[in-house]
């Protein structure tokens, strides 16, 4: 309620925004590695993809992540994050198109996981900043779990979504990660809106 209060209608965009926003990196999460093992990569070259070359890409774009909200405007660093999280989600469609190369797999990885790791960074801190000092835990718990709420919906489906592309004669993967690297960019559209949104000033006792 406190919440609804502070920002009025424009709540509602703030909501369709938080939950649009990373959802391009949950769809993408469930079916990146059958794709890649349907590539013919290996296990163990998976396996050291998934491993250092991702978590040092993670440290990496967190950290980065973390820099730039420091620094710059949320609607400069909002509009970073989602770029670089859809160009993860475009290298795979570049990754399915390539012989197969072990480094190239770590290239599109370390691609992957430094978007995220920088959106995620990024996107902890705008919550943050949306919440209200008397009620911290509640309201970060609510606008995290309404962000993952849809996107965790819908990945559960994206399986069925490929293998319906695949019958009908396109190539359901590429089609997949191009629509969750859309969906990412398309939170942009959301930030001219949701820069006007400023939370009512809280003078009750």
């Amino acid at each position: 309620m406190d919440f609804f209060w502070r920002y009025g209608a424009l709540a509602i965009a703030l909501m369709a925004f938080v939950s649009i926003y990373r959802m391009g990196d949950v769809l993408a999460l469930n079916l990146s590695k059958p794709m890649i093992l349907g590539l013919g990569y290996t296990k163990t070259e998976i396996g050291w993809a998934d491993g250092v070359v991702a978590l040092a890409a993670s440290i990496v774009g967190v950290g980065l992540g973390g820099w730039m909200t420091t620094r710059w405007r949320f609607g400069i660093t909002l509009t970073i994050g989602a770029l670089f999280a859809a160009i993860g989600n475009f290298g795979f469609v570049w990754l399915a198109h390539q012989p197969l190369d072990r480094n190239l797999l770590y290239i599109a990885t370390a691609a992957d996981q430094f978007g995220n790791g920088m959106a995620g960074a990024i996107f902890v801190v705008y919550l943050s900043m949306l919440v209200n000092p008397r009620y911290p835990g509640a309201q970060y718990a609510f606008l995290s779990g309404f962000a993952f709420l849809l996107p965790r919906l819908l990945s559960g489906a994206g399986g069925t979504v490929v293998g319906r592309l695949d019958a009908a004669g396109y190539n359901g993967f590429d089609l997949f990660f191009l629509a969750s690297g859309a969906i990412s960019l398309a939170a942009i559209l959301f930030l001219p809106l949701i820069g006007r949104a400023k939370a009512r000033a809280d003078d009750r006792p």
